[in-house]
């Protein structure tokens, strides 16, 4: 496929917000950046309106406002990657697009020509995300790949994935279609799989969990997979619409063996391009195999905490601000950038305190620090913690979550003590399979999951100097510095957002509850 170079339309000299919005059928949001490139507000609609993967419930307007930020303006700049039924965005008739000099940069008809309101490429929008993550990366263009189930290309037609270089010059699209069945299989056919109580939303991280759960899985070829998948739906109808142990190990094996193949793909697509560094983005690399795969190729894997659709608004924000600026708004430091409404903290709890209340009495705590976590899993400022006993497991992941007894946990471990717990890659964001050495089974078997792996959260100490002596002071009791981290939510529902979300929604008798600015 001939090679596309997305370059800058024009410049725009009259102070500007760039308003990156996303309102599909799940993961709705916005962000703000001003006229600097810097993001000034960034909000994950299902935290606010408590309603986890749902559709937008509100306008641009009522979002703004909701922040403390003035309405819209003529200089405004908004992006959206979803162009049909636009209108619910401003409560008012969607119109569809119409085409511009830049392909890549397609404006809506005179009724929203009033709004600077455009649409932008899902899939580059997805690389765009993770690419406002980048730390100390070279002028050299790094590699990206996005795999998803699917989202409307710069032409309007429905694209699976995309492949290209980005950098400080922009993005360069490459292929968006060779492999276009295969991903197509492998994604969306996963999220077709049935799960008691599930909607296809859940069906990968539930899947990622049994692979993990049922060491008899095994691996299929790719031709065999469609007849595999067909006896286990007729499986599923015949236990009731329920699983037994052989389903789940079946389904362990379908999980493992779209993984394989998508692995395959991968390491053709190495071959072939061999930049060091590799920008990932798209749901389907919220699968660990996928990531740890790349690193262990010898390549720098930079994965956005948002690497599913949470991240589009982020990332359509972020693009539609380089096409009209010619330069990439400033990067993020941190996943901590999640709105949050002022609220009150509880009494100061020192990190000796809160390994005490760990280790020596054995309680759980659930966290909330100032901003949020942007993105699906919770990194530390949004977390249940506990020690990691089996015990602990089962009641932060069964009790209070009331999740299946199959769904593992992760650990956060400090940098330091990662070595003597996990082999692998290691990574901020829970983003890779590691497996666990001996020690580990011994000292934190609440974390080591079925298969002898985990995925875990490596936390340096400049990214949550109280968190991290907490673990500090937790190993001095334990020999490892090292807790169960799960997200801090009731059954069903969004990760908290506020102190009030934890108090309606779970029973804050079976934790302490630690609020901090």
């Amino acid at each position: 496929m001939e090679e596309k170079d997305i370059t800058a339309s024009n410049s725009i000299n009259s102070k500007s917000r760039y308003i990156g919005v996303s309102y599909g059928a799940h993961d709705y949001g916005i962000v703000v950046f001003d006229q600097e490139g810097t993001l000034i507000f960034c909000s994950q609609g299902e935290r606010i309106l408590r309603r986890k993967s749902h559709h937008l419930q509100e306008t641009i307007s009522e979002q703004l406002k909701r922040a403390g930020l003035e309405s819209l303006s003529p200089n405004d700049h908004l992006f959206t990657v979803r162009p049909n039924a636009v209108g619910q965005l401003f409560a008012e008739y969607a119109f569809e697009l119409k085409k511009d000099k830049n392909d890549f940069l397609l404006p809506y008809k005179p009724a929203f020509e009033k709004y600077n309101f455009y649409h932008v490429d899902h899939h580059l929008s997805h690389a765009a995300a993770s690419w406002m993550f980048r730390e100390n990366y070279s002028e050299e263009d790094s590699l990206y790949l996005v795999f998803d189930g699917t989202g409307f290309k710069t032409n309007l037609k429905p694209g699976f994935y995309s492949i290209g270089t980005i950098g400080n010059n922009g993005i360069k699209e490459i292929e968006n279609e060779k492999l276009k069945p295969r991903q197509y299989a492998s994604s969306n056919r996963l999220d077709h799989i049935r799960l008691p109580d599930t909607n296809p939303l859940g069906v990968a991280g539930k899947l990622m969990g049994l692979a993990g759960h049922c060491t008899e899985s095994k691996t299929i070829p790719f031709s065999e997979i469609p007849d595999f998948f067909t006896k286990c739906d007729t499986r599923f109808t015949e236990l009731g619409n329920k699983l037994d142990e052989q389903l789940m190990t079946d389904y362990g094996t379908l999980y493992l063996s779209y993984i394989n193949d998508l692995k395959d793909q991968l390491g053709i697509i190495l071959s072939k391009y061999p930049n060091k560094n590799v920008v990932v983005g798209g749901g389907t690399f919220l699968a660990l195999e996928l990531n740890t795969f790349i690193a262990e190729q010898g390549r720098t894997v930079l994965f956005g905490p948002p690497v599913n659709d949470s991240g589009i608004a982020l990332g359509a924000g972020a693009f539609g601000y380089f096409l009209l600026n010619k330069k990439w708004p400033k990067n993020l430091e941190d996943p901590f950038i999640q709105w949050c409404p002022p609220q009150r903290t509880t009494p100061y709890i020192s990190p000796e305190q809160a390994a005490h209340i760990l280790v020596d009495k054995m309680k759980p705590i659930g966290l909330i620090i100032g901003k949020g976590e942007i993105g699906p899993r919770a990194l530390g400022h949004r977390s249940l913690l506990a020690v990691p006993t089996m015990e602990s497991k089962v009641l932060l992941s069964e009790t209070i979550k009331v999740r299946e007894y199959y769904r593992p946990v992760a650990p956060i471990v400090t940098d330091r003590d990662f070595p003597k717990l996990f082999t692998g890659p290691q990574g901020k964001y829970m983003q890779y399979r590691n497996h666990c050495t001996p020690l580990a089974k011994q000292l934190v078997p609440g974390v080591v999951h079925n298969d002898n792996t985990a995925r875990a959260q490596v936390l340096e100490r400049k990214d949550n100097p109280w968190l991290y002596d907490v673990l500090v002071e937790v190993g001095k009791k334990t020999g490892a510095e090292c807790l169960i981290n799960t997200s801090l939510n009731g059954p069903g529902k969004p990760i908290s957002n506020t102190i009030d979300d934890v108090k309606n929604e779970m029973d804050t008798s079976k934790f302490e509850l630690i609020v901090m600015d």
